[in-house]
C-alpha cells in the first residue's frame, strides 16, 4: 500500500490551510481563484505522488545536490540581477 505511510494530520492541516487561502483569493481576487486552485490540484498530486516513494533511495545523491544548491547559490550571490530589493538568478 503506497499511501499507507502519509502523515493524515500533515495532510489535513496542508489541505485545510491551503482551503483557506483559496477562500480567501476568491473573496479578494476572484479572477485568481481557479488558477490557484489549479496549482493547488498539481501540488496535491504531486505531494501524494512523492509520499510513495522511499526517500532512502536517494541518500546516494545528497552530497551531489548539496553541492548543486550551494553552487546555485553562489552563483546567485555574484551574477543575479537585482530586482526590488533582493537578488533573482531570473
Amino acid at each position: 500500500m503506497p499511501f499507507s505511510k502519509i502523515d493524515g494530520i500533515l495532510t489535513l492541516s496542508a489541505v485545510f490551510l491551503s482551503l483557506f487561502g483559496l477562500t480567501m483569493i476568491g473573496s479578494v481576487a476572484p479572477n485568481l481563484f481557479l488558477p490557484q486552485l489549479v496549482f493547488f490540484g498539481i501540488g496535491l498530486f504531486l505531494y501524494l505522488l512523492f509520499s510513495s516513494f522511499d526517500y532512502r533511495i536517494f541518500r546516494h545523491l545528497a552530497p551531489l545536490l548539496y553541492l548543486v544548491t550551494a553552487s546555485l547559490l553562489i552563483f546567485t550571490y555574484f551574477w543575479g540581477l537585482a530586482a526590488r530589493g533582493s537578488v533573482r538568478c531570473l
